[in-house]
């Protein structure tokens, strides 16, 4: 045991190697470095149901390593990690009470649940498919369903058309402890279900593990567990009643002052129970009293490497804790005077940075959240590397939790791990009601900043990201909002049965569900519940357990619950920002989108991108103009001024048109020559006009007729190589002087072939006058060449 930890120093590190599907490493020296937001994901969602089934008072160190070694790019990999770490716990000698397994569960449009499998056409999410699958060896019900472990999502991917909702599910044949996933808006009653299904499957894979266990399990270890005595507990107690005025008081929130006067209160109690209880047990029949209880609780060892402040300070906790829990069932009120379903005032304040495209400053209680949206082209998406290949996220949203938020300090650098596990979650809650790319091309970000908290700072940045949506005119389907449930269990709640999460109808009756949880009551609390949503259901949720379980009756209450908190929290919202804005803010940049053929793709970038990046520096450049292509052809273009977006547009346009004999244009002289001129078709794209084709009539000199900038109506003649095009403006004057075709307003093949064979004589004329040109008439003499002597050919090599 580390001296000094008072609490499981358990570290999980979930790995995915490149080599596992097949791929290499981006980073220059191809291998694997710092772990990706989807590797720290994962690794939480393996801690979270683990970390409450090791044994109390197990506080020595612990790493669980997750590694992928070898990927089909069809099954999830996360609840693998979970069952292959549970496995590996169960069958050490590490003290884990019981089997533990985790199942990813998918619930349908058609209302079917697909449980755990590989993946296949998404279609098969629309159309039951009843069957038998197999799960460890155990035959459960299911069906043959996509697995929606698309590493391009961290942890959870994006819901597909099929799709109502994904969760994974973790538990012990008895119990849930965590829920993690998201969904389309679904009813409460739709989750609950799909939670029971899971839950079967979770108790085959959870006897199977027990069956592992009986054949190549070993013996658990003994160890003294680093815990405060039922005698310590109970002395505890008593001291804290002795304070039980002021306690009660701090605790049922009858102190001005807020959360730091509350603070003090309690502190200043816990200072004096400290005090007098490790004087009492550092004498010398204190210390026999607590090597004694020791060795009953481990059957025998000594406590060495845990001081007496150590179990003192967690007798304190669970001393508080009991008052905590006893207060709030026989009163109903809360360290904050609030009542068990009252919701904190809320202050909404909106377009809080006039500078940013979308701002708001969401406030609940003690907890404040200012999140910020900015929009842009693709060029801000968010790039990642995974085993099933590369990717870019169009919406994300990132957490940030300074450590003056709690008047501490601290480090300030790259996010933690909760942060990201937060942002994700926030995430997660407003996927489902993001417009998609057809009616909204931006690629969004969102920033949440948390200023204040004492507690669910991540709820209140789904509200304020919520907000900050559309301040700046995201037209999302509906306001998103988010609380934070708590649980005070009685004394049959926990996990003591053995019929599965069903439980009797009046099992939950003890228990106390607490709407808007405190950071207090997080922490003394048996449960961490958060839903996220709009009016019309549920977008995500993250269930976490810190006892061995929960029953489904449980659930549903929190669950109830958690929506009458959601509407009350949507409706401040609604009064505040109504609806998102109707028109963008000027500070965002203008986005257009075209779709060129996909053979097309190489005459717009060009040799190593020459093309695309003459198109971007004409229009203004890299800081003007964003030129995005992707790969099925769409090219996005960005940028805040509109003339660039569109010259830029006409230039691609030019590079991609197809152009034919008989396609008229209206062009401009670009140039003059003796024996004609170019006129520039569109931009890019330049056409020869030879001087005979300029009038029905004679012309004598080019300037005569045009002049640079003159714009002229023009008809395609003739496209050489190179696409290299020549026009005339003779067929379009006698096409309107009346000689044209049956089609109103095009050339009669008769001026084409016409115009096309007077351009063929005139080029064959060109072509033998310089091909009559020789040395002898160059140097002015005779009509035969003069073969020169070699003094003059060495002569005109050295001035060459």
């Amino acid at each position: 045991v580390t001296p000094g930890v008072d609490f499981l120093p358990l570290r999980v590190d979930y790995l995915e190697k490149m080599s596992a599907g097949g791929r290499t490493a981006g980073s220059y020296i191809k291998r694997e470095g710092r772990p990706s937001d989807h590797e720290i994901l994962v690794s939480r969602l393996i801690d979270r149901p683990l970390r409450p089934m090791l044994a109390e008072g197990y506080f020595f160190e612990l790493q669980l390593l997750a590694s992928v070694f070898s990927y089909d790019g069809s099954h999830s990999m996360d609840t693998w990690a979970i069952c292959g770490c549970a496995a590996a716990l169960h069958c050490s000698t590490i003290p884990l009470s019981k089997a533990v397994a985790a199942v990813r569960v998918i619930i349908c449009a058609d209302g079917s649940i697909r449980i755990n499998h590989k993946s296949v056409d998404d279609n098969e999410c629309n159309t039951s498919a009843a069957g038998a699958t197999s799960i460890h060896g155990t035959a459960t019900s299911g069906d043959a369903c996509r697995d929606i472990s698309d590493d391009s999502r961290d942890v959870l991917s994006p819901l597909t058309g099929g799709q109502r909702a994904e969760l994974v599910v973790a538990g012990t044949a008895n119990a849930l402890l965590m829920i993690e996933g998201e969904a389309a808006e679904l009813e409460e009653d739709e989750l609950l279900r799909a939670v029971q299904e899971a839950h079967e499957a979770i108790r085959a894979i959870c006897d199977a593990l027990d069956l592992l266990r009986d054949k190549v399990g070993k013996e658990k270890q003994k160890f003294v567990p680093v815990c405060p005595s039922d005698s310590m507990k109970s002395r505890a107690q008593e001291l804290a009643e002795r304070h039980g005025h002021d306690l009660d008081l701090a605790l049922a929130g009858q102190v001005p002052g807020g959360k730091s006067a509350r603070d003090e209160a309690i502190f200043a109690v816990r200072s004096s129970v400290l005090e007098q209880l490790v004087a009492e047990y550092e004498s010398a029949s204190g210390a026999a009293n607590l090597q004694a209880d020791a060795n009953s609780n481990s059957g025998g060892g000594k406590l060495e490497g845990t001081s007496i402040d150590i179990l003192a300070s967690l007798a304190w906790k669970a001393a508080l804790a009991a008052r905590l829990r006893a207060l709030i069932k026989r009163t109903n009120r809360r360290p904050d005077g609030r009542g068990l379903e009252e919701v904190r005032p809320i202050w909404i304040q909106p377009t809080v940075l006039p500078a940013a495209h979308g701002s708001a400053l969401f406030t609940r209680g003690e907890t404040q959240a200012l999140a910020v949206a900015t929009l842009g082209g693709e060029d801000m998406a968010l790039r990642f590397e995974a085993l099933s290949g590369d990717g870019a996220r169009r919406f994300y949203l990132q957490y940030s939790f300074p450590p003056f938020s709690v008047g501490e300090v601290g480090r300030v650098g790259a996010p933690g791990r909760r942060e990201i596990g937060h942002g994700k979650l926030a995430e997660r809650a407003l996927a489902p009601v993001m417009p998609p790319r057809e009616d909204f091309p931006y690629v969004v970000r969102v920033e949440s900043n948390i200023l204040e908290s004492n507690g669910s700072s991540s709820m209140a940045s789904v509200c304020g990201a919520s907000l900050a949506l559309m301040d700046a005119g995201v037209p999302i389907k509906g306001p998103v909002a988010g609380i934070a449930m708590g649980l005070i269990l009685g004394d049959s709640d926990a996990e003591t049965s053995t019929g599965g999460i069903g439980g009797d109808e009046n099992e939950s009756l003890e228990a106390v569900v607490l709407s808007d949880i405190l950071g207090l009551e997080d922490a003394l609390g048996d449960m961490d519940f958060k839903v996220a949503g709009t009016a019309s259901g549920v977008t995500s949720l993250q269930m976490d357990i810190k006892v061995e379980g929960i029953t489904l009756n449980t659930m549903r209450r929190a669950l109830d619950q958690a929506r009458s908190g959601r509407l009350h929290i949507l409706d401040q919202m609604a009064r505040a920002v109504p609806a998102p804005r109707t028109e963008l803010p000027h500070a965002v940049p203008k986005i257009r989108t075209m779709v060129i053929p996909v053979e097309k793709i190489g005459e717009v970038i060009g040799p190593g991108g020459k093309k695309i990046r003459a198109i971007v520096d004409k229009c203004g450049g890299e800081g003007v103009l964003s030129i995005n292509i992707e790969n099925d052809g769409t090219i996005t273009f960005s940028s805040k001024d509109t003339q660039a977006i569109n010259a830029a547009m006409a230039l691609v346009k030019s590079l991609v048109v197809d152009i034919a004999a008989g396609d008229r244009f209206v062009g401009r002289v670009n140039k003059l020559l003796p024996f004609g001129a170019y006129i520039e078709l569109m931009p890019g794209k330049e056409a020869w006009l030879h001087i005979s084709e300029i009038a029905v009539e004679r012309t004598e000199k080019v300037e005569d007729a045009l002049k640079e900038g003159d714009e002229l109506e023009v008809v395609v003649i003739d496209k050489g190589r190179k696409n290299q095009f020549r026009v005339s403006r003779k067929a379009v004057l006698l096409a309107d002087s009346g000689s044209k075709s049956e089609d109103d307003g095009l050339v009669s093949e008769e001026i084409l072939v016409e115009a096309r064979r007077a351009a063929v004589t005139a080029a064959e004329r060109r072509r033998k006058k310089n091909a009559v040109k020789t040395f002898g008439e160059r140097d002015g003499g005779g009509d035969q060449p003069r073969r020169r002597t070699q003094p003059q050919q060495r002569e005109s090599k050295e001035k060459s």
